[in-house]
């Protein structure tokens, strides 16, 4: 219990880039839906590219907020809470990898092509909490694992949901790339 506290702290101080990309992104869904249907996959293709390069300025915010983290942290809460670096670089990282994938699961969600995302979903739940809890009481002694576990869970399907764009995009996608 006395681990949540940091642990929430961190989480909602570097959440706030991720709500600030939701928003950003959050209009595309339904773009990439009406331009899925008009098959306008030029348009689908440099706003994919344009996200991305906007998305570089999360994972750069994010070392920045991580610099001012400490003192940032001081003014919220007080000296009475101390965040360690770790759960702090553990969100860096968490944020950027789920930003990131979040322009992909945008584009194949808005054009309903889950059964991937929903499969590669299942088996993360069951690989997430037992890797959570081996890092958390092998590696990290704390909350950091869950923060490890989660980034790691989701990094390794970003190849998948790239290579699942791709192929749609291409026209190549057959069988669970297209459903």
């Amino acid at each position: 219990p006395a681990e949540v506290v940091p642990y929430n702290i961190s989480y909602k101080y570097f959440s706030i880039l991720i709500i600030v990309f939701s928003v950003l992104i959050t209009p595309f869904w339904s773009s990439f839906t009406e331009a899925y249907e008009k098959k306008d996959f030029l348009w689908i293709t440099k706003s994919i590219k344009s996200l991305q390069k906007i998305w570089l300025l999360v994972p750069i915010i994010s070392l920045i907020m991580y610099l001012i983290s400490n003192w940032f942290f001081k003014i919220w809460v007080g000296n009475d809470i101390f965040v360690p670096a770790s759960i702090s670089i553990g969100m860096v990282i968490y944020v950027s990898i789920n930003t990131f994938g979040s322009i992909y699961s945008y584009f194949l969600n808005g054009i309903g092509v889950i059964l991937l995302q929903l499969i590669i979903s299942i088996i993360i739940v069951f690989v997430n909490i037992p890797l959570s809890i081996f890092l958390s009481k092998n590696v990290f002694n704390g909350p950091e694992g869950v923060i490890f576990a989660t980034s790691i869970c989701m990094f390794f399907p970003l190849f998948l949901w790239f290579l699942q764009v791709k192929k749609i995009l291409n026209f190549s996608a057959k069988g669970i790339w297209i459903k």
